[in-house]
């Protein structure tokens, strides 16, 4: 649950955006990575994360050659 604001800069609208982070989650304890299934059309869903203690890391490469590296770390 919870949800994720996108600033303008980087939404398809040019406007901020609220979207919902509902949904579920898979851990692959071999791997230990985690992976989302949301309805939410975001980059959360489209990384597989790389699991650590207290931490979830992972790198979304867009079509236009972007590269946005995103640490996770738990309070």
């Amino acid at each position: 649950s919870g949800s994720l604001t996108i600033p303008a800069a980087f939404s398809e609208s040019h406007q901020d955006e609220t979207v919902s982070m509902a949904g579920t989650y898979s851990y692959n304890a071999v791997a230990q990575t985690v992976t989302f299934d949301q309805t939410a059309d975001t980059f959360v869903r489209d990384v597989t994360w790389a699991a650590s203690t207290g931490q979830l890391a992972g790198t979304f490469a867009d079509d236009d050659g972007s590269t946005l590296r995103v640490i996770l770390t738990q309070q």
